[in-house]
């Protein structure tokens, strides 16, 4: 699974969360294309660096999905390396 969208649970789960986490990946968001991944790779990342302010159900469920295990590196836009 690569578009959050598509998992309603984790959706209801994560709704305060995903806005207050990843809005830059919600504002590339269009109707009819695949996020490809983003806001639940931005979900991941963000999770690890802000453990204590995620919503408990929205923490429960990442991990219900082994969302939290995977490994694979995120990188925002607003990370930038030069």
């Amino acid at each position: 699974m690569t578009d959050y969208r598509l998992n309603p649970l984790l959706r209801k789960s994560c709704r305060q969360d995903i806005p207050k986490f990843c809005k830059e990946e919600l504002k590339a968001q269009t109707d009819s294309h695949t996020l490809e991944g983003k806001v639940l790779g931005c979900l991941k990342y963000q999770f690890r660096k802000h453990v204590s302010s995620f919503a408990l159900c929205c923490r429960v469920r990442m991990d219900a999905l082994d969302l939290l295990r995977d490994t694979t590196p995120y990188h925002t836009s607003r990370e930038h390396t030069s």
